[in-house]
C-alpha cells in the first residue's frame, strides 16, 4: 500500500465493484448481447460526449449507464469502534504499523439513458428490485461484504436541450453505500529485538 495521496484513487475499488455489478443486473432483453448496455464511471458531461450523443443521434441503439462518485460522509459514530493498530513484519526485517481505516458512507449519482421510456422501465426494474433498503445488494471490496441501495429515481429528461428531449429517456437515482473503509496507509519502523527492565533480584 502507498503512504502517497497521489497514488490513491478515492474509494476505486468500490466504483469497480459497483461498474461489475450494474453490469451483471442490468440487459435490455429485446438488444442484442454486443449492443446492450454500456455502463462507464463518468461525470455527465464526459458520458453525454463520448457515449450519449451517439444514441440520441439515432448511431448507437445500446443503452448507457453512467455512474460517478458524487459525496461521502465521516461516519463519526462508527470510526475506531472494533478497530486496533497492526503490526506486521515485512520483508525488509522492519514493521509496518498499520493503522485502522476511515469508515465513511458513499453516495454514486447515477444516469441512465436510453431510446425508449420501456427499455428505461426495465432497467430501473433490475435496480430497485434487486438494490432496496429492505434487501441491500451485496458485493465485495477488499475482502469485506459491502451493502448498498438505490434511491428513488427521478426524471431529467427535461434537462437536455430541445430536440434531444424527443429523442432519448434520462432518469437519474443514487446509490447508497452503507459503510466503507478508507485506508490511511502504515509506516514503517524498526522491530523490538530486546526488553531492558530494571528489575534486580534481592
Amino acid at each position: 500500500m502507498s503512504t502517497r495521496p497521489q497514488d490513491f484513487a478515492l474509494f476505486k475499488n468500490y466504483s469497480i465493484g459497483l461498474k461489475d455489478w450494474l453490469e451483471k443486473n442490468c440487459y435490455i432483453s429485446n438488444l442484442p448481447s454486443n449492443n446492450n448496455v454500456n455502463v462507464v464511471y463518468s461525470s455527465i458531461d464526459r458520458a453525454w460526449i463520448n457515449r450519449v450523443v451517439d444514441i440520441a443521434n439515432g448511431q448507437n441503439t445500446s443503452a448507457n449507464i453512467n455512474f460517478v462518485l458524487s459525496g461521502y460522509e465521516y461516519l463519526e459514530n462508527e470510526n475506531v469502534l472494533g478497530f486496533v493498530r497492526e503490526n506486521k513484519p515485512n520483508s525488509s526485517g522492519k514493521v509496518n504499523v498499520v493503522s485502522p481505516p476511515l469508515v465513511y458512507s458513499l453516495n454514486y449519482k447515477v444516469t441512465i439513458f436510453t431510446r425508449l421510456q420501456t427499455e428505461m422501465d426495465m432497467l430501473i426494474y433490475q435496480i430497485l428490485s434487486r438494490a432496496h433498503k429492505h434487501s441491500k445488494a451485496v458485493i465485495m471490496v477488499d475482502g469485506q461484504f459491502c451493502e448498498f441501495f438505490a434511491s428513488n429515481p427521478t426524471d431529467e429528461t427535461n434537462l437536455e436541450p430541445g430536440e434531444i428531449q424527443d429523442r432519448i429517456v434520462r432518469v437519474g437515482m443514487e446509490l447508497k453505500v452503507k459503510r466503507a473503509y478508507l485506508p490511511i496507509g502504515y509506516q514503517e519502523t524498526e522491530k523490538i529485538s530486546t526488553v531492558a527492565t530494571n528489575m534486580s533480584t534481592p
